[in-house]
Protein backbone atom coordinates (compact mmCIF):
# COMPACT_ATOMS: atom_id res chain seq x y z
CA UNK A 1 0.00 0.00 0.00
CA UNK A 2 2.68 2.50 0.82
CA UNK A 3 3.81 2.40 -2.76
CA UNK A 4 1.29 4.08 -4.28
CA UNK A 5 2.61 7.16 -6.01
CA UNK A 6 1.37 10.52 -4.14
CA UNK A 7 1.33 13.95 -6.26
CA UNK A 8 1.29 16.78 -3.70
CA UNK A 9 1.49 20.62 -4.11
CA UNK A 10 3.69 21.72 -1.58
CA UNK A 11 4.40 24.85 0.04
CA UNK A 12 8.11 25.59 0.19
CA UNK A 13 8.61 29.36 1.18
CA UNK A 14 6.30 31.98 1.70
CA UNK A 15 4.90 34.14 -0.79
CA UNK A 16 6.22 31.93 -3.48
CA UNK A 17 4.57 29.13 -5.98
CA UNK A 18 3.92 25.69 -4.94
CA UNK A 19 5.70 23.04 -6.21
CA UNK A 20 4.31 19.64 -7.11
CA UNK A 21 6.63 16.90 -5.69
CA UNK A 22 6.16 12.86 -5.62
CA UNK A 23 5.52 12.14 -1.86
CA UNK A 24 5.59 8.82 0.18
CA UNK A 25 4.35 7.45 3.59
CA UNK A 26 5.54 4.48 5.34
CA UNK A 27 2.74 2.95 6.88
CA UNK A 28 -0.79 3.64 7.43
CA UNK A 29 -1.62 4.76 11.51
CA UNK A 30 -4.21 3.08 13.16
CA UNK A 31 -6.22 5.90 13.29
CA UNK A 32 -6.04 6.90 9.56
CA UNK A 33 -7.59 6.21 6.40
CA UNK A 34 -5.88 6.48 2.91
CA UNK A 35 -8.71 8.26 0.79
CA UNK A 36 -7.75 8.47 -3.08
CA UNK A 37 -8.88 12.15 -3.75
CA UNK A 38 -11.50 13.58 -6.75
CA UNK A 39 -11.47 17.13 -6.07
CA UNK A 40 -10.58 19.43 -3.81
CA UNK A 41 -11.60 22.78 -3.01
CA UNK A 42 -9.21 26.35 -2.45
CA UNK A 43 -10.19 28.20 0.79
CA UNK A 44 -8.90 31.66 1.69
CA UNK A 45 -6.93 29.78 4.26
CA UNK A 46 -4.54 28.50 2.20
CA UNK A 47 -4.34 31.85 0.56
CA UNK A 48 -3.24 33.38 3.91
CA UNK A 49 -0.81 30.28 4.76
CA UNK A 50 0.91 30.54 1.07
CA UNK A 51 1.53 34.58 1.58
CA UNK A 52 2.31 34.60 5.72
CA UNK A 53 -0.71 35.58 7.21
CA UNK A 54 -1.25 32.58 9.42
CA UNK A 55 2.59 32.54 10.70
CA UNK A 56 3.50 29.44 10.03
CA UNK A 57 6.91 29.56 8.06
CA UNK A 58 7.85 27.04 10.91
CA UNK A 59 6.19 24.31 9.27
CA UNK A 60 7.82 24.64 5.90
CA UNK A 61 8.30 22.44 3.52
CA UNK A 62 4.00 21.46 4.23
CA UNK A 63 1.36 20.35 2.50
CA UNK A 64 -2.16 22.25 1.39
CA UNK A 65 -5.68 21.86 1.40
CA UNK A 66 -8.40 21.52 3.81
CA UNK A 67 -11.78 20.53 1.91
CA UNK A 68 -12.24 17.64 -0.52
CA UNK A 69 -14.08 14.52 -1.77
CA UNK A 70 -12.79 11.24 -2.89
CA UNK A 71 -12.81 7.17 -1.93
CA UNK A 72 -11.34 5.10 0.92
CA UNK A 73 -8.83 2.93 -0.29
CA UNK A 74 -7.89 1.98 2.90
CA UNK A 75 -7.63 2.11 6.78
CA UNK A 76 -5.99 1.34 10.22
CA UNK A 77 -7.15 -1.09 12.68
CA UNK A 78 -9.27 1.61 14.50
CA UNK A 79 -11.15 3.04 12.30
CA UNK A 80 -15.07 1.55 12.07
CA UNK A 81 -18.40 1.95 10.19
CA UNK A 82 -16.45 2.89 7.15
CA UNK A 83 -15.80 1.02 3.76
CA UNK A 84 -13.33 0.24 1.23
CA UNK A 85 -14.56 2.26 -1.95
CA UNK A 86 -16.93 4.33 -0.18
CA UNK A 87 -16.98 8.09 -0.99
CA UNK A 88 -16.40 10.62 1.52
CA UNK A 89 -15.59 14.62 2.06
CA UNK A 90 -13.30 15.64 3.76
CA UNK A 91 -13.27 18.31 6.32
CA UNK A 92 -10.66 20.20 8.73
CA UNK A 93 -13.92 20.21 11.20
CA UNK A 94 -13.43 17.11 13.25
CA UNK A 95 -15.66 14.58 15.26
CA UNK A 96 -12.87 14.17 17.62
CA UNK A 97 -10.02 15.82 18.88
CA UNK A 98 -8.59 13.57 21.35
CA UNK A 99 -5.19 11.98 20.64
CA UNK A 100 -4.59 12.63 16.73
CA UNK A 101 -1.57 11.80 15.26
CA UNK A 102 -0.62 14.34 11.78
CA UNK A 103 0.16 11.77 8.84
CA UNK A 104 4.00 11.54 7.95
CA UNK A 105 4.82 12.25 4.18
CA UNK A 106 7.97 11.97 2.84
CA UNK A 107 9.89 13.64 -0.14
CA UNK A 108 10.81 9.99 -2.50
CA UNK A 109 13.85 11.87 -4.19
CA UNK A 110 15.40 13.25 -0.64
CA UNK A 111 13.73 11.39 1.71
CA UNK A 112 13.09 14.67 4.09
CA UNK A 113 9.81 14.57 5.85
CA UNK A 114 7.29 17.17 4.70
CA UNK A 115 4.79 18.37 6.82
CA UNK A 116 1.14 18.02 7.30
CA UNK A 117 -1.48 18.62 9.22
CA UNK A 118 -4.69 16.09 9.98
CA UNK A 119 -5.71 16.66 6.70
CA UNK A 120 -4.55 18.01 3.43
CA UNK A 121 -5.83 17.42 0.01
CA UNK A 122 -3.66 19.17 -2.20
CA UNK A 123 -3.04 15.69 -3.33
CA UNK A 124 -4.06 12.47 -5.05
CA UNK A 125 -3.91 10.36 -2.39
CA UNK A 126 -4.20 11.74 1.37
CA UNK A 127 -4.00 9.87 4.83
CA UNK A 128 -6.61 11.22 6.59
CA UNK A 129 -7.23 10.97 10.34
CA UNK A 130 -10.74 9.91 11.26
CA UNK A 131 -11.87 12.07 12.30
CA UNK A 132 -12.28 14.40 9.37
CA UNK A 133 -13.71 12.01 7.09
CA UNK A 134 -17.32 11.80 6.52
CA UNK A 135 -19.59 9.58 4.83
CA UNK A 136 -20.53 11.45 1.24
CA UNK A 137 -23.88 9.74 0.90
CA UNK A 138 -26.12 10.92 -2.44
CA UNK A 139 -24.26 14.04 -2.91
CA UNK A 140 -22.45 14.60 -5.72
CA UNK A 141 -18.51 14.31 -5.78
CA UNK A 142 -18.07 18.27 -6.89
CA UNK A 143 -20.91 19.20 -4.44
CA UNK A 144 -19.60 17.61 -1.42
CA UNK A 145 -16.41 19.61 -1.51
CA UNK A 146 -18.58 22.54 -0.24
CA UNK A 147 -19.24 20.56 2.81
CA UNK A 148 -15.47 20.34 3.63
CA UNK A 149 -15.45 23.97 5.26
CA UNK A 150 -17.73 26.80 3.16
CA UNK A 151 -21.15 25.18 3.62
CA UNK A 152 -20.64 23.90 7.86
CA UNK A 153 -19.27 27.48 8.28
CA UNK A 154 -21.47 29.93 6.71
CA UNK A 155 -24.56 27.74 7.00
CA UNK A 156 -23.44 26.54 10.64
CA UNK A 157 -23.31 30.42 11.39
CA UNK A 158 -26.90 30.77 10.25
CA UNK A 159 -27.91 27.95 12.04
CA UNK A 160 -26.20 27.40 15.30
CA UNK A 161 -25.05 31.41 15.86
CA UNK A 162 -28.30 33.28 15.08
CA UNK A 163 -31.85 32.81 15.67
CA UNK A 164 -35.75 34.32 14.88
CA UNK A 165 -34.16 35.46 11.76
CA UNK A 166 -37.64 35.91 9.83
CA UNK A 167 -38.39 39.16 11.88
CA UNK A 168 -34.81 39.74 11.55
CA UNK A 169 -32.98 42.37 9.17
CA UNK A 170 -29.91 40.30 7.94
CA UNK A 171 -26.21 41.81 5.96
CA UNK A 172 -23.70 39.48 4.79
CA UNK A 173 -20.46 40.96 4.07
CA UNK A 174 -17.82 39.26 1.79
CA UNK A 175 -19.20 37.00 -0.93
CA UNK A 176 -16.77 34.13 -0.92
CA UNK A 177 -17.38 30.54 -0.03
CA UNK A 178 -18.19 31.23 3.45
CA UNK A 179 -20.50 34.12 2.85
CA UNK A 180 -22.76 32.15 -0.15
CA UNK A 181 -23.26 29.67 2.22
CA UNK A 182 -24.34 31.97 5.05
CA UNK A 183 -26.37 33.85 2.22
CA UNK A 184 -28.33 30.48 1.13
CA UNK A 185 -29.05 29.60 4.80
CA UNK A 186 -30.64 33.10 5.49
CA UNK A 187 -33.08 32.59 1.85
CA UNK A 188 -33.54 29.26 3.19
CA UNK A 189 -34.42 30.58 6.87
CA UNK A 190 -36.77 33.05 5.21
CA UNK A 191 -35.14 36.02 6.70
CA UNK A 192 -36.88 39.54 6.81
CA UNK A 193 -34.68 41.71 4.65
CA UNK A 194 -31.05 40.07 3.77
CA UNK A 195 -28.51 42.70 2.45
CA UNK A 196 -25.12 41.67 0.68
CA UNK A 197 -22.46 43.56 0.65
CA UNK A 198 -19.84 43.26 -2.04
CA UNK A 199 -16.52 45.18 -3.99
CA UNK A 200 -16.63 42.30 -6.87
CA UNK A 201 -19.53 43.81 -9.10
CA UNK A 202 -19.03 40.96 -11.40
CA UNK A 203 -18.93 38.75 -8.94
CA UNK A 204 -22.48 40.75 -7.47
CA UNK A 205 -23.94 40.03 -11.20
CA UNK A 206 -23.72 36.07 -10.81
CA UNK A 207 -24.97 35.86 -7.56
CA UNK A 208 -28.10 37.99 -8.60
CA UNK A 209 -28.33 36.13 -11.58
CA UNK A 210 -28.84 32.88 -9.35
CA UNK A 211 -30.94 34.27 -6.80
CA UNK A 212 -32.79 35.69 -9.22
CA UNK A 213 -36.41 34.81 -7.79
CA UNK A 214 -35.12 35.86 -3.99
CA UNK A 215 -35.74 38.93 -2.71
CA UNK A 216 -32.07 39.98 -1.99
CA UNK A 217 -30.57 43.70 -1.87
CA UNK A 218 -27.26 43.95 -3.58
CA UNK A 219 -25.17 46.48 -2.28
CA UNK A 220 -21.79 47.53 -3.57
CA UNK A 221 -19.16 47.12 -0.90
CA UNK A 222 -17.88 50.84 -0.23
CA UNK A 223 -17.05 53.44 2.80
CA UNK A 224 -20.58 55.21 1.34
CA UNK A 225 -22.47 51.95 2.00
CA UNK A 226 -21.58 51.44 5.02
CA UNK A 227 -22.22 55.46 6.17
CA UNK A 228 -25.74 55.03 4.80
CA UNK A 229 -26.82 51.86 6.39
CA UNK A 230 -25.47 52.83 9.87
CA UNK A 231 -27.45 51.06 13.51
CA UNK A 232 -29.89 49.97 10.62
CA UNK A 233 -29.16 45.68 10.86
CA UNK A 234 -30.14 43.05 13.60
CA UNK A 235 -27.85 40.59 12.20
CA UNK A 236 -23.99 41.29 10.14
CA UNK A 237 -22.32 38.48 9.37
CA UNK A 238 -18.83 39.50 8.04
CA UNK A 239 -16.84 37.30 5.99
CA UNK A 240 -14.41 40.02 4.10
CA UNK A 241 -11.69 38.60 5.90
CA UNK A 242 -10.08 42.11 6.44
CA UNK A 243 -9.64 43.71 9.95
CA UNK A 244 -11.02 47.07 9.19
CA UNK A 245 -14.57 45.45 8.05
CA UNK A 246 -14.90 43.78 11.18
CA UNK A 247 -14.35 47.28 13.03
CA UNK A 248 -17.23 48.67 10.64
CA UNK A 249 -19.48 46.27 10.84
CA UNK A 250 -20.85 47.10 14.59
CA UNK A 251 -21.10 50.65 13.54
CA UNK A 252 -24.03 49.08 11.09
CA UNK A 253 -25.75 46.50 13.69
CA UNK A 254 -28.35 48.40 15.95
CA UNK A 255 -28.47 48.77 19.48
CA UNK A 256 -28.92 45.31 20.30
CA UNK A 257 -27.57 43.90 17.70
CA UNK A 258 -25.13 41.52 16.54
CA UNK A 259 -21.96 40.75 14.30
CA UNK A 260 -20.33 37.31 13.58
CA UNK A 261 -17.31 37.46 11.87
CA UNK A 262 -16.45 34.06 9.96
CA UNK A 263 -13.22 35.95 8.78
CA UNK A 264 -9.92 34.85 9.77
CA UNK A 265 -7.77 38.33 9.00
CA UNK A 266 -3.90 38.31 8.84
CA UNK A 267 -2.30 36.89 11.97
CA UNK A 268 -0.77 40.28 12.56
CA UNK A 269 -3.54 41.90 12.33
CA UNK A 270 -6.24 43.30 15.56
CA UNK A 271 -9.09 44.79 15.47
CA UNK A 272 -9.84 48.10 17.39
CA UNK A 273 -13.82 48.46 19.09
CA UNK A 274 -15.64 51.52 20.75
CA UNK A 275 -16.13 50.66 24.18
CA UNK A 276 -19.45 52.73 24.29
CA UNK A 277 -20.85 50.16 21.61
CA UNK A 278 -20.59 47.45 23.59
CA UNK A 279 -22.09 49.59 26.53
CA UNK A 280 -24.48 50.20 23.76
CA UNK A 281 -25.80 46.28 23.39
CA UNK A 282 -24.29 45.57 20.76
CA UNK A 283 -22.63 42.41 19.97
CA UNK A 284 -19.76 40.55 18.41
CA UNK A 285 -18.79 37.03 18.18
CA UNK A 286 -16.31 35.22 16.32
CA UNK A 287 -17.10 31.74 14.69
CA UNK A 288 -14.81 28.71 14.81
CA UNK A 289 -16.74 26.28 11.26
CA UNK A 290 -19.84 28.46 12.32
CA UNK A 291 -19.84 25.56 15.31
CA UNK A 292 -20.67 23.39 13.21
CA UNK A 293 -21.16 19.62 14.39
CA UNK A 294 -22.09 17.39 11.32
CA UNK A 295 -24.16 14.55 13.24
CA UNK A 296 -26.28 17.36 14.25
CA UNK A 297 -26.06 19.88 11.33
CA UNK A 298 -25.56 18.08 8.21
CA UNK A 299 -28.92 17.22 7.75
CA UNK A 300 -29.71 21.14 7.18
CA UNK A 301 -26.67 21.69 4.95
CA UNK A 302 -28.31 18.89 2.64
CA UNK A 303 -31.69 20.46 2.88
CA UNK A 304 -29.91 23.75 1.25
CA UNK A 305 -28.31 21.56 -1.40
CA UNK A 306 -31.75 20.03 -2.18
CA UNK A 307 -33.47 23.35 -2.41
CA UNK A 308 -30.82 24.77 -4.09
CA UNK A 309 -30.14 23.47 -7.95
CA UNK A 310 -26.93 23.13 -9.51
CA UNK A 311 -25.21 24.65 -6.53
CA UNK A 312 -21.87 23.24 -6.86
CA UNK A 313 -21.97 26.29 -10.40
CA UNK A 314 -22.47 28.81 -7.97
CA UNK A 315 -19.18 28.41 -6.03
CA UNK A 316 -17.18 26.41 -9.03
CA UNK A 317 -16.94 28.73 -12.00
CA UNK A 318 -13.71 26.94 -12.93
CA UNK A 319 -12.15 23.97 -12.75
CA UNK A 320 -8.62 22.93 -12.36
CA UNK A 321 -6.11 20.26 -12.71
CA UNK A 322 -3.47 20.06 -9.88
CA UNK A 323 -0.88 20.82 -12.43
CA UNK A 324 -2.66 24.35 -12.83
CA UNK A 325 -2.76 24.57 -8.68
CA UNK A 326 -0.77 27.92 -8.88
CA UNK A 327 -2.89 29.51 -11.34
CA UNK A 328 -5.81 28.79 -9.20
CA UNK A 329 -4.45 30.08 -6.64
CA UNK A 330 -4.18 33.26 -8.53
CA UNK A 331 -7.03 33.48 -9.70
CA UNK A 332 -8.79 33.27 -6.55
CA UNK A 333 -6.38 36.07 -5.22
CA UNK A 334 -7.77 38.13 -7.73
CA UNK A 335 -11.33 37.51 -7.33
CA UNK A 336 -11.88 35.50 -10.69
CA UNK A 337 -12.95 32.69 -8.92
CA UNK A 338 -15.22 32.27 -5.75
CA UNK A 339 -13.59 28.80 -4.86
CA UNK A 340 -11.44 27.18 -7.21
CA UNK A 341 -12.30 23.17 -7.67
CA UNK A 342 -8.89 21.15 -8.38
CA UNK A 343 -9.83 17.68 -9.69
CA UNK A 344 -7.28 14.96 -9.40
Amino acid sequence: MNRIQIKASVLQKIGEKLINKNVFFNSIHKDHILVKLYYSGVCGSQLMEIYGGRNNKKFLPHMLGHEGTGKIISFGQNVKNFKRGENVFLSWICSSRKNKVNPEYFDINTKKKINAGKLTTFNNYALVDKGNVYKLGNISNKTGVLLGCALPTGCGIIENQTSNLKHKKVAIIGLGGVGLSALLASVYKKAKEIYVLEKNLERLKNIKNFFKNEKIIYLQSSESTFKNYNDFFDVVIECSGKSQIIEKSIKLIKNNGKVIFASHPNKKNKIKLDPFDLILGKRISGSWGGKTNFKKNLPFMIKIIKKFKNIDKLFFSKQYSLNEINKAIRDMKTGKVIRPLIKM
